[in-house]
């Protein structure tokens, strides 16, 4: 397809890390062979603030006070039968979209989320175009809403996900698994891991990294005070805003958001947080075990559960239980980071 300079066209979104570190390694592995005119469009500039806004704010709430609520929703849309919220995310902004495609006029559109690939299959429709348009799938068992007219091939991360998008109506023969795409970033740093000792001073301890997004929130804070009761000594960089609590057998380095994380997570020993598809993926890749705590309803679930089957990490269930889960897996690491 790509056999001499094509115009490409790159629709992911800005409602968590993974779609758009899944679109940057994208446009990173077109670069890397020549292929320069390379655009990027953001599903949430596509959707009118109007429409946006209420859903995102219902999204974040649900997540934050009612997650069993947002738990039923992911589950009742997972089936191959059309609902109303998969015909709301092809419409919203669907206009725009039309605007975007009719005067970029690109020779393959490449979407890594959910409601982009929604929007450009059906404005694709309305246009009447045969654009290419692939779907790249940014969690490890695709939900229903991955799957959409106007989409001509699927790169699944797994078997699993491949066999998720068959079930949801993708037809076998047009999905490839490529596992998620990772930025050159996190490439490099596996390829050299760095002395995260000698960096920040620490001792011989295990190192863990805790991430809990860039949103600090109560769970994320009362993560932070579970790994204060760790009975294992150790070390911990902090990449998400908080308060730092004493202890005296874990030290805590406050680090925040960074742009250095691929570093930390293929120099750590153990991650600590959620199981977005993106840092699945980058923490697999570097062979680091991980501990999940408090994944989103749904999605990171169904990752957590992916992760665990495969012994690469284990999953605490509640607060309560993240000391003991975090003490278990420092115990076993080398043969959680061989599963990873």
């Amino acid at each position: 397809m790509l056999g001499r300079m094509t115009r490409i066209l790159v629709v992911h979104a800005s409602v968590g890390g993974g779609h758009i570190n899944a679109a940057t390694a994208i446009v990173e592995a077109l670069a890397a062979r020549g292929e320069t005119d390379v655009h990027r469009a953001d599903y949430n500039d596509l959707v009118p603030a109007w429409q946006r806004g209420p859903v995102q704010a219902a999204y974040w709430w649900a997540l934050g006070h009612l997650p069993i609520l947002w738990r039923a929703y992911y589950r009742h849309t997972n089936r191959p039968q059309p609902t109303l919220a998969a015909h709301a995310l092809a419409t919203a902004g669907v206009e725009r979209t039309i605007d975007l495609i009719a005067a970029l006029r690109p020779e393959l559109v490449i979407s890594t989320f959910t409601g982009g690939g929604a929007l450009v299959g059906a404005a694709r429709t309305r246009l009447g175009l045969r654009v290419p348009h692939i779907s790249v799938a940014t969690d490890y068992l695709p939900h229903r809403h991955w799957v959409r007219a106007g989409i001509d091939h699927w790169c699944a991360p797994c078997d699993a996900g491949r066999a998720a998008l068959i079930a949801n109506g993708a037809p076998a023969e047009r999905i490839t698994i490529t596992g998620i795409p990772i930025r050159a970033s996190v490439r490099a740093a596996i390829a050299t891991p760095p002395d995260l000792r000698a960096q920040f001073g620490l001792d011989d301890r295990p190192i863990l990294v805790a991430a809990a997004g860039a949103r600090p929130t109560p769970r994320s804070q009362r993560m932070l005070e579970a790994l204060a009761e760790l009975k294992t000594p150790a070390q911990v960089l902090v990449c998400f805003p908080g308060r730092v609590p004493r202890s005296g057998r874990v030290r805590f380095i406050p680090v925040g958001l960074t742009p250095r994380f691929p570093e930390l997570l293929a120099g750590c020993d153990l991650l600590v947080g959620k199981a977005g598809g993106a840092t699945v993926a980058e923490a697999t890749a570097a062979g680091t075990p991980l501990v999940v705590c408090d994944p989103f309803p749904g999605q990171e679930e169904d990752n957590a559960s992916w992760l665990v089957e495969r012994g690469a990490a284990r999953w605490a269930s509640s607060p309560r239980e993240l000391a003991p889960t975090v003490d278990a897996a420092v115990a076993t690491r080398h043969l959680h980071a061989a599963a990873a």
